[in-house]
């Protein structure tokens, strides 16, 4: 009895060893989009100098998962400017909205405004004029923008669909909200081993980012000493040379409104 308990207790040994050899073959994966929202991106420029980069958006939450992926699709793109605002959103508390600034004497007037980097430059920097603006997405038209969120999915073998499974193409950046694992398991021997082959198929469930992107160009408006001659109205009195007061009828030399004259 006990020599057949310790042959027993060997064979269920030797197969939970061989159950432990798993192949996991993915064989589907698939995004599913449940959840949108717009990330506004500016920067603002002042006198040929950027004066200062903003994210904003009303819509996303503060713990999105969608800011890893904003901030590699960012990192090459101006400097890593932006994407260096990403990780200070990360660390906010729940809810929906976020406002960053990399001038934080600006970051308490971030509103809805800040759809345009123009609005944005004009709230901040006073005493200024905007000189140019974009009102197209320019990351729309920055195709090694586009090519590196394509990317994302692609090089991952990912199909993107709709609620009703059919396939759509990229128009924003995917963070993954959760995903599913649906698993096909079969078992085979290998060269003696008992092996786990697992057919899975993974659907994601994704927060698509639309980013727009504005640009906003400024000048400091400039003061000066206002033409005071120009700018004072003319008397037409008359003065002699002493700076005396004098008539119309007075011959010789005169000073009137600034000019000498000579009345003969």
């Amino acid at each position: 009895m006990k020599k057949s308990l310790l042959l027993l207790v060997a064979v269920i040994t030797g197969l939970s060893a061989w159950a432990q050899q798993t192949v996991i073959n993915v064989v589907e994966q698939t995004a599913h989009i449940t959840q949108t929202s717009t990330l506004y991106v500016g920067e603002v420029v002042l006198d040929g100098q950027p004066s200062f980069y903003y994210l904003y958006s009303e819509d996303m939450t503060n713990t999105s998962s969608v800011l890893g992926p904003v901030r590699d699709c960012l990192s090459d793109f101006k400097d890593g400017n932006f994407s260096a605002l990403v990780p200070s959103i990360a660390g906010e508390s729940d809810g929906k909205g976020i406002a960053v600034c990399s001038n934080a004497d600006y970051e308490s007037k971030m509103n809805s405004d800040w759809t345009s980097a123009a609005n944005a430059g004009q709230e901040c920097l006073l005493n200024t004029t905007v000189t140019s603006s974009s009102s197209e997405n320019l990351f729309e038209t920055n195709a090694d923008f586009v090519e590196k969120c394509t990317r994302l999915l692609s090089d991952n073998g990912i199909e993107l669909v709709d609620d009703e499974g059919e396939s759509l193409a990229v128009s924003g950046i995917l963070g993954v909200l959760s995903s599913i694992n649906s698993d096909a398991v079969t078992y085979t021997v290998i060269d003696g081993a008992l092996v786990k082959l697992v057919d899975r198929s993974i659907d994601y469930y994704d927060e698509l980012v639309t980013v727009m992107y504005t640009k906003a160009e400024l000048k400091s408006n400039e003061t000066g000493v206002e033409d005071i001659n120009a700018s004072q109205p003319r008397s037409g009195q008359r003065y002699n040379v002493m700076g005396q007061p004098v008539g119309k009828d007075y011959k010789g030399v005169v000073i009137e409104d600034g000019k000498k004259l000579v009345i003969k």
